[in-house]
């Protein structure tokens, strides 16, 4: 009996405890189905949050791709609008406002306009991610970015049995208009290795530029020549050094600085990091170049780069060449100042001669803009524009003694008498050619004799003036395709440089005084001179003074002028890379002035000019005829075709090594981003 009672007892104890097990089951499943239904809920509204972002993110890119021009917050509005209804917003139409701050209803959607500023600060630093969207407001006034807000209601799937029939979720996108188009145009130097033979004259060159002593190595102009500094990097460092703000790259460009201070930047920005040894050269001719610069010696930056107002940081991240910049900084700054540099050259046949030099108008090395403006006016004020520099050569050479000519003295005097013919049939003059005319004149009375003489001086000093205007070009076209598979194109005139040269007698004290081009006067070369002379007794004759040029002569004087040719350069994909990166180059050559300066030097006219006017001088050009005057013209242009003729080749190679004009052509880098589009940003 009592095995049995035991037995019952421990039967009741299971049966209670099965049933506190279905009690817990019961409400855990109750707990579950809860939690299994908040998730069900939150999940579907993560979801419509998710598909909300898709919507307000590609609305946003939408609008921001129009925000160009007259207009633009209606068109961003419609075109956010139009996405905004053709998304799958579960069957919603989200109705667009305008508005700087989230919707008080949800299911609709407000759109602001603003700036979006990711530059650095003063102190260098980005702004807050939250402080980047700046200027809110319902007008486009010079906006780039535009900014959604959006609510959507999500059903509840169970909440509803807690009297929740929706949850409203929210959405925030900005997007950025990607910026304009942006075009870069860049010359090319010349000078691509430096030798032992070429230090000595580069020394000699920006010593005179610089107007002090310049001694820099090969394996230093090497250095220059060949390193590269980040335009960007540059104008950051510059900002740093004269405390003109980081980020503020227009007024940078626009600051007088001081040449010194402009080499030291480059110092600065090449010697971040580990520098190549390339750029440790560099570093090192920097900072002699620097201790010469003379005080007071200051240039806007913006002189020589001429980059478009408002370009962001992302249109400066290109790399300039370091010799190429210092050479433009140092030619703008003699230019503005007129020093005036003198440079030994050697010449064929004549020597070591002088070469004076002064820079009349500063080369614009880089330039960079929006190619839709320069397109409407390529020359007006938005234009992408470089061009070399403008200089004014001088070289003064000696023309030994003409009398030591073989046969021109007797050929000479030989004019005396088709010279004399001349000036009295044109003149009503009464000359006689010579003493023996006058044997048979009655005695005492005066006579005019022409006196010939090949005109004295040893030696004769002949100038030199080659004036090369700068080669130039410019942005005429582009095109950046609507479609990635399409092709991007840039268009270019390119100009070569024009001469002038000028040959004869020069006031070397006011040449490089004046950007106009210098007055030449002719060398004289033979005197047509006059005296009067008495004969007494028939036998005895006496002359008074001998009056020179006084029937003319003969000089020599050049005055030519070469004008540019105009190309067109096309720049296209593969060929056309984008801002930063290497720029594709293109030539235009033309031989036409070289060779006619070449043809004016080793064919100089001797011409022929009538009796002096009253001022003094030769007067108006008299045409001589007969061939006593061919043979003093040949033996004369043959003598002085020999000096002049070596000259130009070593002034031309001087400037084209060195200086980086070729007059014969210019080449031209070009690249193009069409920064098409927009993109979100935070």
């Amino acid at each position: 009996m009592t095995i049995n009672a035991s037995c019952s007892r421990t039967g009741r104890r299971h049966g209670g405890e099965r049933g506190v097990a279905a009690l817990l089951l019961a409400a855990s499943l109750v707990a579950l189905l809860g939690m299994v239904a908040m998730v069900v809920d939150l999940g579907y509204a993560y979801f419509e949050r998710q598909r909300l972002q898709d919507t307000l993110d590609l609305a946003a890119i939408a609008g921001a791709r129009e925000l160009t021009g007259q207009g633009a917050a209606a068109a961003a509005y419609g075109k956010a609008s139009a996405v905004l209804s053709e998304r799958d917003n579960g069957g919603r139409v989200l109705p667009l406002s305008y508005g700087c701050a989230p919707p008080t209803v949800a299911g609709t959607v407000n759109i602001c306009f603003g700036t979006y500023n990711a530059d650095k600060d003063e102190s260098g630093h980005r702004l807050a991610l939250a402080s980047r969207f700046q200027n809110p407001s319902i007008n486009c006034n010079g906006c780039n970015a535009v900014r959604l807000y959006g609510s959507v209601p999500s059903p509840s799937f169970f909440a509803t049995l807690f009297d929740i029939a929706s949850l409203d979720v929210a959405g925030q996108a900005t997007a950025v208009r990607a910026g304009s188009p942006l075009a870069q145009l860049t010359l090319k130097s010349t000078l691509a290795t430096v030798d032992s033979s070429k230090s000595p004259l580069l020394n000699a060159l920006f010593g005179s530029l610089l107007g002090g002593n310049v001694n820099l190595s090969a394996v230093s102009w090497n250095g220059l020549v060949g390193a590269n500094v980040s335009l960007l990097d540059y104008l950051d460092a510059l900002a740093v050094d004269l405390d003109l703000g980081v980020g503020n790259y227009d007024n940078v460009l626009n600051a007088p600085i001081h040449v010194g201070e402009l080499l030291g930047a480059m110092a600065d920005v090449l010697g971040q990091g580990t520098p190549t040894s390339i750029e440790a050269d560099a570093i090192a001719g920097l900072v002699a170049l620097q201790a010469v610069v003379p005080a007071g010696w200051t240039l806007p930056l913006g002189s020589i780069l001429d980059v478009a107002t408002g370009t962001g940081a992302a249109g400066l991240d290109t790399s300039l060449n370091v010799f190429s910049l210092i050479q433009a900084a140092i030619e703008a700054a003699n230019g503005r100042h007129g020093v005036e540099a003198g440079i030994p050259i050697s010449v064929p046949g004549v020597g070591t001669v002088t070469l004076k030099l002064s820079v009349i108008e500063p080369p614009q090395l880089s330039a960079i803009g929006n190619p839709a403006l320069a397109k409407a006016d390529p020359l007006g004020a938005n234009r992408i524009f470089v061009r070399s520099a403008q200089v004014r050569a001088v070289v003064s050479v000696n023309l030994p003694a003409l009398s030591s000519v073989v046969g021109l003295v007797n050929a000479v005097l030989n004019l005396a008498g088709p010279v004399t013919t001349l000036l009295n049939d044109v003149l009503h003059l009464h000359l006689v050619s010579a003493l023996t005319g006058l044997l048979g004149s009655l005695v005492g009375i005066p006579y005019e004799v022409t006196d010939i003489q090949v005109v004295p001086g040893n030696p004769i000093r002949i100038d030199v003036s080659l004036d090369v205007a700068a080669g130039q070009a410019w942005v005429t076209d582009y095109n950046c395709p609507d479609t990635p598979s399409g092709t991007k194109t840039l268009s270019v005139s390119a100009r070569t440089s024009a001469a002038n040269l000028r040959v004869g007698r020069i006031d070397l004290a006011s040449v490089f005084s004046s950007t106009s081009v210098p007055t030449v006067s002719p060398i004289p070369l033979v005197d047509f001179g006059v005296k009067t002379c008495r004969v007494f007794l028939l036998l005895v004759s006496t002359c008074d003074a001998r009056r020179a040029f006084e029937g003319g002569g003969m000089g020599l004087a050049v005055n030519t002028d070469v004008a540019g040719s105009d190309r067109s350069l096309s720049y296209a994909d593969p060929h056309l890379p984008e801002i930063g990166e290497t720029p594709y180059e293109q030539s235009t050559a033309t031989s036409n002035i070289v060779s006619s300066l070449s043809s004016t030097l080793a064919h100089v006219t001797i011409q022929s000019y009538g009796p002096t006017s009253p001022v003094g001088g030769f007067a108006g050009l008299l045409n001589l005829v007969g061939s006593a005057v061919n043979t003093v013209v040949g033996l004369l242009q043959t003598a002085i075709a020999n000096l002049l003729s070596p000259l130009l080749d070593p002034i031309l190679n001087f400037l084209l090594n060195f200086l980086g004009i070729d007059i014969a052509k210019i080449s031209v880098g070009a690249n193009l981003s069409c920064n098409a589009g927009a993109r979100l940003v935070n």
